[in-house]
């Protein structure tokens, strides 16, 4: 009896190893199309600013800039700004 030194249905080499390359890219495509969503939802955007404030305005809608608004302030003063999206918002001095 004669054996036969491969098997008509095992693949070779080159084919097992692009038929795992194929499964493993369907299902990392997949795993990152589910997650994306979610991680859309679950984490908030970032904004640009490092110190995430924002400028406020005068009434007559120039910056407030800290050094010259606190050259002639004492600790304790209040003064109206335009915040954010033009509210009115109080600038308080604390020291």
């Amino acid at each position: 009896m004669a054996q036969f030194s491969e098997s008509a249905d095992v693949p070779d080499m080159g084919r097992r190893q692009f038929m795992n390359l194929l499964t493993f890219g369907t299902v990392t495509g997949v795993a990152l199309g589910a997650l994306y969503p979610v991680v859309k939802y679950f984490i908030p955007p970032v904004s640009g600013a490092a110190g995430g404030g924002a400028t406020a305005k005068d009434e007559l809608g120039n910056d407030v800039s800290v050094s010259k608004f606190l050259e002639n302030r004492n600790a304790g003063d209040r003064n109206l700004v335009q915040g954010l999206k033009g509210d009115p918002t109080y600038i308080v001095v604390d020291s």
